[in-house]
């Protein structure tokens, strides 16, 4: 059980959406980094899956492509494995354990953005994403939809693995379909489990239209702003909310 008023978390859904709009990825972060302080770890792991679902289908709209769909599906299935593992693995840890799990998490994610992860526009990566579907391939994505659902955070194995491979467009196409697929497989896996309460999904539907204008604004952004600069934002501001996580 868990009080807030929903009005709180609604700053917070519009940082994160401009981000995975501007850069293909950082919602989660951002959403797990400040919302577990505000509503807590699980709440918010519910809540993410659920946006993650409304703003994926958005950015399916706005990244359109002519991939076939077996350049991304057998990630998608790695991914969607994963999380349903993940999920499961929630039964067996304790809230106050978890709370420690995800600020260490978070406190590594936080320092590999900042120091060890360059942005797209340093790259000079691929166009489009023919074979990705390598054993290696595959096997991040489990570990990646594994950490997603344990911990709402999957992008930084798939940043590590496919950034410097694919240009910044290819990515943000590759990163929004096995995201959304993603998240439904959580929204499936936590309803499930019996995760998720009316007040997440009364926040959940306050949250989306901020959603669509944290979308529409980081999408106007995309070809402006170095992705590197979000990179370092988004590190900054889960190095803080590990802290903060670890001294609740």
């Amino acid at each position: 059980m868990f009080s807030y008023h929903p009005l709180y978390i609604l700053p917070v859904v519009f940082l994160a959406y401009f981000c995975k709009a501007t850069t293909g990825f950082g919602s989660a972060i951002i959403m797990i980094a400040i919302g577990s302080i505000v509503i807590g770890p699980v709440p918010v792991l519910v809540l993410t899956a659920l946006l993650d679902v409304t703003g994926g289908v958005a950015l399916l709209r706005i990244d359109s492509t002519k991939d076939t769909p077996r350049q991304w599906i057998p990630l998608s299935v790695a991914m969607l494995v994963g999380v349903v593992g993940g999920g499961l693995l929630l039964r067996f840890i304790a809230s106050r354990h978890l709370r420690y799990f995800m600020s260490s998490t978070l406190l590594a994610v936080g320092i590999w953005l900042i120091v060890f992860r360059r942005g797209a526009d340093d790259r000079s990566g691929r166009n489009n994403v023919n074979e990705l579907s390598s054993v290696k391939d595959l096997a991040v994505c489990l570990v990646a939809g594994t950490s997603g659902g344990m911990t709402g955070l999957s992008a930084p194995p798939l940043l590590y693995h496919f950034g410097g491979r694919l240009s910044k467009e290819a990515f943000r196409k590759l990163l929004t379909r096995v995201f959304l697929v993603e998240a439904i497989t959580r929204t499936v896996t936590y309803s499930a489990m019996s995760l998720v309460r009316l007040e997440v999904l009364v926040t959940g539907a306050l949250a989306i239209p901020v959603l669509y204008a944290g979308l529409y604004v980081g999408n106007r952004a995309f070809f402006r702003i170095p992705e590197v600069w979000f990179s370092r934002i988004a590190g900054v501001i889960a190095i803080a909310s590990a802290i903060r996580l670890m001294f609740l």
